[in-house]
């Protein structure tokens, strides 16, 4: 592996591919991986960590989608040279760029979260509940941190768990679908001091409600919610017009 003495540890708790994503995003953040420095492979990873390829793939593309990572077909990843200031400045670029395709997206979002939100409130899997707790916990912690790397994490995470706690696999593959389209958009809102408080009140909203079994107010929580990430995004995109 690149970095002598760099060591992984093997993952024990689920879910498997966040615990991937944040074993190889502190190597990198603690300077173990340096710019430019190619990861094991996928086979050497999964042995590594004790995980399918399939989870190493998910997390390597992950970060690949921030631009932490760089995935050379054929020559295999490595470490982006670029520093936080500028891979914020690449999410932003993104979500102004893909504002049209972003905003389709929202839409779809929200009849699917609304209706996962809805329904996930009858009877909620008391595991999703624990695991939106805990991800509202670590959107905290990541707020505290300044880290929108692990708040995307979480927020990722806070929605697949409303789809499981609907018992609908399904509509969970359907939300992590979307979500996968847009990792750099919830990267460049978490990365605001600002967007990151109201979506933190915005998703307790929502768990609270679903959590008390109010089907109406968990299907409203959900969509003020997503109005106000439709709000930020329209300000971002004019932000970034004017400083062209």
């Amino acid at each position: 592996m690149t970095g002598d003495g760099a060591k992984l540890e093997p993952i024990q708790r689920l879910p498997l591919k966040e615990q991937a994503e944040r074993q190889l995003l502190a190597l990198i953040e603690n300077g173990t991986l340096k710019p430019g420095d190619r990861l094991p492979s996928e086979r050497e990873l999964s042995e590594q960590l004790r995980v399918s390829r399939g989870t190493v793939r998910a997390a390597i593309q992950f970060l690949a989608a921030l631009g932490m990572l760089e995935v050379h077909h054929g020559s295999g990843t490595v470490v982006s040279s670029r520093n936080r200031a500028e891979l914020q400045g690449e999410w932003r670029e993104w979500t102004a760029r893909h504002a049209g395709r972003i905003r389709e997206l929202l839409e779809v979002r929200r009849g699917l979260d609304a209706f996962a939100a809805e329904l996930a409130s009858a009877s909620p899997l008391k595991g999703a509940l624990a695991t939106m707790e805990a991800t509202i916990g670590r959107m905290r912690e990541a707020d505290d941190e300044d880290d929108p790397t692990t708040a995307v994490q979480a927020d990722l995470q806070f929605h697949e768990a409303i789809g499981e706690a609907t018992g609908n696999a399904a509509l969970v593959g359907l939300i992590d679908s979307i979500g996968e389209e847009l990792v750099q958009e919830r990267a460049a809102v978490w990365s605001s001091s600002a967007r990151r408080k109201r979506s933190i009140e915005e998703h307790t909203l929502i768990y609270e409600a679903i959590r008390a079994g109010d089907a109406a107010a968990a299907r409203a929580a959900a969509l003020a919610h997503l109005e106000s990430v439709e709000r930020d995004i329209a300000a971002l995109t004019a932000t970034q017009e004017e400083q062209k």
